[in-house]
């Protein structure tokens, strides 16, 4: 699966907001409903909305709304942890990003 759903080149807070929801709550439709936003606890959904707020606001350079690739590859770089890089390489391989 791409992070990327709708093609366009870069990853919006929606995109991002999915990523981090199914990542982190693979089984979500198993408690009720549709793996959403609605089927998540409210804390939870909170906790996401605000990771997904902190991620943008270190990434996303231009503050568009949108982590564009050069604006990702430049946050992998800057990453001073090495557990915290292979964690995002390893993320990024399981939902189909090319590495390069």
């Amino acid at each position: 699966r791409s992070l990327d759903a709708d093609g366009s080149g870069g990853i919006d807070e929606e995109e991002l907001y999915t990523a981090l929801r199914d990542i982190r709550y693979p089984n979500n439709g198993d408690r009720g409903g549709a793996n959403s936003k609605e089927s998540l606890g409210a804390e939870e959904a909170r906790q996401l909305r605000e990771d997904v707020a902190t991620i943008m606001s270190g990434v996303d350079e231009d503050g568009d709304g949108v982590i564009e690739f050069s604006e990702f590859a430049t946050a992998v770089d800057n990453m001073d942890d090495l557990d915290q890089r292979r964690f995002l390489e390893e993320l990024l391989r399981g939902c189909g990003v090319a590495q390069g």
